[in-house]
């Protein structure tokens, strides 16, 4: 076990779910709907708040609401683990060893868990007479200026009630107005200021002002969770809010886990985790892919090309571009369409994919194409060769490649392999086309392969690991040499070598050959 886990078993709709925390950082957390996203929200809850299970999971009757079977698991990465039962005769959520240790081995310094309602709508809307009008906090001014990309917000004012505060002081969100200036009037020959309440903001404006406001006092090393933050935003104003809270974790070494439904925030998301069902048990992929979510919550309006190209990985991405803009630059006469490269997954989920997308995410009308890394076509041709000695699982994908195959492709070479392969054979063309992408540094591929083979003396048996090693080795020095974006390195690099491939006829004739069928063809080739 590497981190912290809560293990849900036979809760509501989940029959098995092994979650565990991420670390900080901002996640985007999305799934369809029913598949547990509220009850695991619920269930990290309980990290702080001792009664969270009893009154998210209460039994209301006989036949309703039964717990009998659930449990609840939360695991340490310490090894410290404490499971959670529901006990009928005193209608709570009891520990079935004493082991509170578990809990306080997770070590966050706040839980805060922001629901969709709630603080999120709250509105000041006592009569503010006689009150001291103040400038806000300048962190809550510059975050909902930037937000919301509106200067009004700078001179966003603030009122204490003072006959509210009570318990908790002024700066508990129902002891304070908020108030925008209007303008000015006479009064007994002074000139003041006229403001207009927060009863008067948009609804948007309120969601961002609420989150903002409790935003300010987290403590570090706090776990926050929102749950739907799109509620009400503008898709630019949600991704402003991501960003923000990505500098807020980052400030604050906060673990972030943002639920959404939002097809902005997933394609925007440095780290995307994906809850899928199969019957109630639950996978969770980390680290996933837009496109692999969006099949799920996406509209089919978010995608809207006349091509679709599926690959791998981003290096399958980058390399596929590269060889399109390629074809086209060969082909200059030729009217380029809108298309799109999106990254999937392993080869097996990008054929699963192809079919999911024809039957219900994209339109008919739009092309849509697998393009697999070169060493699938071997695993593939493998399979085929098996016959009748084809397991289960294997005759399953046979059929479904077989049924897919009009709309799968597979790469010139696996791309960091072939990547790796081409610069190590060939340093001296491949320092000529790196450079020309550098012109303002000097670049040295013959002194990179031996830096790098002191820093990686030892081959992987697996040739395509062994090169992924490599790769990102150089990458990351020409990155650092050049003061790139190490993604953006790693595009020059797979541009350097299309120029380099495709600068032989019989490679040419391949390509057009390759992308001929393709970009004469409009729509879907299975009708």
């Amino acid at each position: 076990m590497t981190g912290n886990h809560i293990h849900i078993q036979n809760l509501k709709g989940i029959s098995n779910l092994n979650f565990e925390i991420p670390s900080p950082g901002v996640h985007v957390l999305t799934a369809s709907n029913g598949t547990g996203k509220t009850t695991l929200i619920a269930c990290l809850q309980k990290l702080k708040n001792s009664s969270a299970l009893i009154e998210s999971f209460k039994k209301r009757a006989l036949n309703v609401d039964n717990y009998n079977r659930s449990r609840i698991t939360y695991s340490s990465r310490q090894g410290n683990s404490i499971t959670y039962t529901y006990r009928e005769a005193s209608n709570s959520w009891r520990p079935t060893t004493q082991n509170a240790q578990a809990i306080r081995d997770f070590r966050y310094s706040q839980v805060i868990v922001i629901p969709t309602l709630g603080k999120r709508v709250y509105v000041q809307n006592q009569r503010l007479t006689g009150h001291t009008v103040r400038l806000a906090s300048e962190e809550l001014r510059t975050a909902m200026t930037r937000v919301l990309e509106n200067p009004k917000f700078e001179s966003l004012r603030r009122v204490g009630i003072g006959e509210l505060r009570g318990k908790g002081g002024a700066n508990r969100r129902n002891n304070i107005a908020f108030l925008l200036l209007s303008g000015t009037i006479i009064h007994n020959s002074r000139r003041i200021n006229t403001y207009y309440s927060e009863i008067s903001f948009s609804l948007g404006e309120i969601f961002a002002l609420n989150l903002l406001f409790q935003l300010q006092s987290l403590q570090n090393n706090a776990l926050v969770v929102i749950d739907e933050l799109e509620v009400a935003l503008h898709p630019r104003v949600q991704i402003n809010l991501l960003n923000y809270l990505e500098e807020k974790a980052r400030e604050k070494n906060l673990t972030i886990i943002l639920s959404t439904h939002s097809s902005s925030l997933i394609k925007c998301a440095k780290s995307l985790i994906f809850l899928r069902s199969d019957n109630g048990n639950i996978s969770v992929n980390y680290n996933c892919y837009p496109a692999l979510a969006l099949q799920e919550v996406a509209v089919e309006e978010d995608i809207q090309p006349d091509y679709v190209f599926f690959v791998e990985d981003r290096s399958g991405e980058y390399l596929l571009r590269e060889m399109i803009r390629k074809y086209f630059q060969l082909n200059s006469s030729r009217q380029q369409p809108l298309w799109k490269v999106l990254p999937i997954g392993g080869w097996p989920e990008v054929v699963r994919f192809v079919k999911r997308s024809n039957e219900y995410l994209l339109n008919r009308r739009i092309g849509q194409y697998a393009f697999l890394d070169k060493d699938a076509e071997d695993e593939i041709e493998q399979i085929r060769l098996l016959g009748n000695q084809r397991s289960s699982s294997q005759n399953q994908f046979w059929e479904l490649y077989n049924s897919e195959n009009a709309r799968i492709k597979f790469l010139n070479i696996t791309p960091e392999l072939g990547l790796w392969q081409w610069i190590k054979s060939d340093p001296v063309v491949a320092n000529q086309k790196i450079q020309s992408r550098f012109q303002d540094s000097v670049i040295n591929i013959t002194r990179l392969i031996a830096e790098c083979q002191i820093h990686i003396p030892n081959s992987s048996q697996n040739l395509r690991d062994d090169a992924k090693s490599r790769v990102s080795f150089i990458t990351k020095k020409i990155a650092n040499l050049t003061n790139e974006d190490y993604l953006r390195t790693l595009q020059h690099l797979f541009s350097a070598y299309i120029e380099a491939h495709y600068s032989l006829q019989a490679n040419i004739n391949e390509l057009n050959a390759l992308f001929g069928v393709i970009f004469n063809r409009r729509g879907n080739p299975i009708n």
